[in-house]
């Protein structure tokens, strides 16, 4: 993914970890809960207007129920 991230997604697909293509849901899960991935990367991919449905998912996954904000 670091590398190339179409590349990881065409893996994970290749080895059926996600269905064809990924779903928002299974995307946002694979680049909020994979350790180790490049974060410049990840905002590259989820600041593409293209990927709203993707960013929704992905701050969707956050619990922010009991943060207090100042």
């Amino acid at each position: 993914f670091n590398k190339n991230p179409k590349d990881a997604f065409a893996f994970l697909v290749e080895h059926r970890l996600t269905s064809d293509p990924a779903t928002p849901q299974e995307t946002a899960r694979y680049l909020r809960r994979t350790p180790g991935l490049d974060k410049k990367a990840i905002g590259e991919i989820l600041s593409k207007p293209s990927n709203a449905e993707i960013l929704n998912e992905f701050l969707s996954d956050f619990d922010l129920a009991e943060l207090q904000l100042d």
